[in-house]
């Protein structure tokens, strides 16, 4: 998944002085100051990115297996996790609601849920909030193919063509695997359309690794 794995934040810590009369006595110690509500919605946005990556694990597990009972044992380990890292994002939002990066990662892992609908709302906002996050555009696109809406799908592509070729290149990657996939969810015309667009677009290569996002690994 292209995002940063963790937001931080940079604290201060109050340095106590020691106290220069004669007595001895040094200043008490500075109590622990509690945390802002922007500090908290970090703390639990990178709870989420945690459980998120054990989910990934334990997918990855389940990709190397071919015993059925324990592919179907870590997936609902990962379905678990997608769930915890949902809980978490929400967590983030309750108390700082325009952190979009929260919004985005609740839309993943939502979909990963298998809650579309949901998912679309959340990366909804996060684009709102960031009409530049090609994260959130580029897996509201997915979640577009997997619903069958092709045309936005179509969009979500062009829009990150413009800001992040390489998140272009990853969209149409999962294009071309919904495609080999055989998909039920759209047929006739419309299908084959789409394929002819996206085939047209693979011939043009309009899309380019991006520096800004070449050194970011995702999760599909």
């Amino acid at each position: 998944m292209r995002i940063i794995t963790a937001i931080l934040f940079t604290l201060i810590a109050p340095i106590a002085l020691a106290s220069g009369g004669g007595g001895g006595m040094s200043a008490p110690m500075s109590q622990p100051e509690s945390k802002s509500p922007a500090q908290l919605a970090v703390d639990s946005y990178n709870r989420g990115i945690r459980n998120r990556d054990k989910a990934w694990k334990y997918q990855a597990q389940a990709a190397k297996s071919d015993n059925p009972k324990k592919i179907a044992k870590f997936e609902k380990k990962a379905l678990k996790q997608f769930a915890n890292a949902a809980k978490r994002f929400r967590a983030a939002i309750k108390h700082n609601s325009n952190l979009y990066q929260a919004h985005s990662s609740l839309g993943y892992a939502l979909r990963k849920t298998g809650d579309y609908t949901a998912s679309l709302a959340a990366y909804d906002r996060a684009i709102a909030m960031n009409p530049r996050y090609g994260e959130a555009i580029e897996y509201r696109g997915e979640t577009y193919l997997a619903l069958g809406e092709l045309d936005k799908t179509r969009e979500a592509y062009l829009q990150l063509v413009k800001i992040d070729p390489k998140l272009a290149g990853e969209l149409m990657t999962a294009i071309q695997h919904w495609l080999d996939s055989s998909p039920e969810t759209v047929t006739g015309d419309k299908l084959q359309s789409f394929k002819a667009w996206a085939s047209d677009r693979l011939a043009l290569a309009e899309y380019l690794p991006s520096s800004s996002s070449a050194d970011h690994w995702r999760q599909p």
